[in-house]
């Protein structure tokens, strides 16, 4: 294997890694904005906090920087996120794995 097949196999697999946390970002995000319940505890971690509510926000495959979008939400996110996340398993899951 030369090293631009070494560079494109590489790649390969980061792509697939940031696919992989981007489609769990997007559960995430369909998840909370699908309960009733989900969202309200959100909204009073954010008051709890103190902090400006922010409102979970999906892509859209017809928008090509929605998916920018939605990666920025989710850090600014992050703090009221993992609070969420602490009493519901089925959030926890699909947390992104990696630092933001």
């Amino acid at each position: 294997m030369n090293s631009e097949q070494d560079s494109n196999f590489s790649y390969k697999g980061y792509e697939e890694v940031i696919e992989q946390e981007i489609t769990g970002i997007r559960s995430l995000m369909s998840k909370i904005k699908s309960s009733i319940n989900l969202s309200n505890e959100l909204r009073d971690l954010y008051s709890m906090q103190k902090l400006d509510y922010l409102r979970p926000e999906l892509d859209v495959a017809t928008r090509w920087n929605s998916t920018y979008y939605m990666l920025k939400k989710v850090v600014r996110m992050q703090v009221a996120l993992r609070m969420l996340a602490i009493n519901h398993n089925d959030i926890q899951d699909l947390m992104p794995t990696t630092e933001t």
